[in-house]
Formats: C-alpha cells, sequence, structure tokens
C-alpha cells in the first residue's frame, strides 16, 4: 500500500513499502529540519533514527585504480640545440636528454618513450641508441657479447650525408623501477667512430632553408600495475 502526495498545482509522489517487510513491522523517524544542500539521509547510532549527514572528503588513491591506469605523465620537449662529445665504442649519455619521475608506487611500471632529432659529426655504421635508469642501462638485448647493442639503431635520412640533414631514433620501453624515489631515466648512445653528436640540428647548421633543425622528447608514464 503506498502513500500519495499530490502536487499543489499538478501530479504526486507515491511513497511505497514492499510487499513483504523483513522483520515485521518497521519505523523511520525523520530529522527535525530540511538539512542542508548537499546532505544525504543516514542512520544515526540508533538503527532506524535518521540523520542528514555529509558526502566523506575523501578522495581516490592510486591504490584503488585499476591495473593499467595512468597515475601520472612527465615530459621534456627539447626545442633548443645541443652536442655531445662521444667517444669510439663507449656509451654516452646524450646531454639535454634526461628526465625524473618519482613513482607513487613501488609495484607500478614506468612507460618510457624517447624521440630523437639530430645529427653525428661523422658517418655512423655502427651505432645504437639506449636508455638507462640512473646509471644503469635498461631494456637491451641479451648476450650482446661485444656488439653495439641498444634499443634502436641511428636512423639516416638521406645518402649518409652527415653535415646538412637531420637524422632520428623512436626508442620505447616499460621499466620496472621497484620504488618510489626519484629516478632518472636518460638517452644514451654508442657510435663506432669519435666525433659529437648534435641534438635538434645538423652539424654544419647554416641558417637556410637546405638545413633543417627539429626537437626531441622523452614521456614518462607511471602505469597501475
Amino acid at each position: 500500500m503506498s502513500i500519495k502526495l499530490k502536487g499543489s498545482t499538478s501530479g504526486s509522489v507515491s511513497l511505497d513499502v514492499p510487499a513483504a517487510v523483513s522483520g515485521g513491522d518497521v519505523s523511520l523517524t525523520l530529522p527535525n529540519g530540511v538539512g542542508s544542500s548537499g546532505q544525504y539521509l543516514r542512520n544515526t547510532g540508533t538503527a532506524g533514527t535518521l540523520e542528514f549527514g555529509d558526502l566523506p572528503a575523501t578522495s581516490i588513491t592510486t591504490a584503488d585504480m585499476p591495473a593499467g591506469s595512468i597515475i601520472q605523465v612527465k615530459q621534456l620537449y627539447l626545442q633548443t640545440t645541443g652536442s655531445t662529445a662521444i667517444s669510439a665504442n663507449t656509451v654516452t649519455d646524450v646531454s639535454g636528454m634526461s628526465l625524473a619521475i618519482t613513482p607513487t608506487s613501488a609495484n607500478n611500471d614506468i612507460l618510457i618513450t624517447m624521440r630523437w632529432t639530430g645529427e653525428h659529426s661523422t658517418t655512423s655504421y655502427n651505432s645504437m641508441f639506449g636508455m638507462k635508469r640512473d646509471s644503469t642501462v635498461i631494456g637491451g638485448p641479451t648476450s650482446p657479447g661485444v656488439r653495439a647493442a641498444g634499443h634502436s639503431p641511428y636512423l639516416i635520412s638521406y645518402q649518409l650525408n652527415s653535415a646538412s640533414t637531420l637524422d632520428q631514433a623512436e626508442l620505447s620501453f616499460m621499466d620496472s623501477p621497484n620504488t618510489t624515489s626519484s629516478v632518472t631515466y636518460k638517452l644514451t648512445w654508442r657510435n663506432d667512430t669519435a666525433g659529437t653528436l648534435y641534438n635538434n640540428r645538423t652539424k654544419e647548421d647554416v641558417d637556410n632553408p637546405n638545413y633543417e633543425r627539429g626537437t626531441s622528447t622523452i614521456i614518462l608514464m607511471e602505469v597501475a600495475r
């Protein structure tokens, strides 16, 4: 049986109960007053005696997020030019290409993407770009021996030109740092010939339409595991 409350001009609202009420007769005592905006009705310490309450002032934590959720994103967008001195057959950190992130949980992973644009001062047949987490090389191939190991070769864009045509490399890797301390991810390069690696510019870097300049990026995303 329902109770129908009619609007003063039109329509109505019906209050109803289940056909069978568990436990027999039930009594609900409404609070005195209308409460405040945003409040809701809840039981007091005495079940059946209702009061107005506020929603809890809590926020979703990273522990509440399902696996695969993106927790945070960091980006390095390098627009300026720079250079790095390279020794032959030596893994070297590329100047300007590093970015730090502090994981919120030691259980989470870090998705790393790196895009480099630039040119080396000599031809670069036997070269590889790679990554480091702080001072540790990460994500390389197993059992490389004395080979030039890394993630990606140096992509030469036009006829081995090493003076006026930009080259590039793109890398990606999912790392598990297992820490909540700050870690720094770095782009590295190894080449069989010593020289200078230039970021975002050609070797000669002449200001005319036959020479290029570009940009490079590192993006770090903490991923819930």
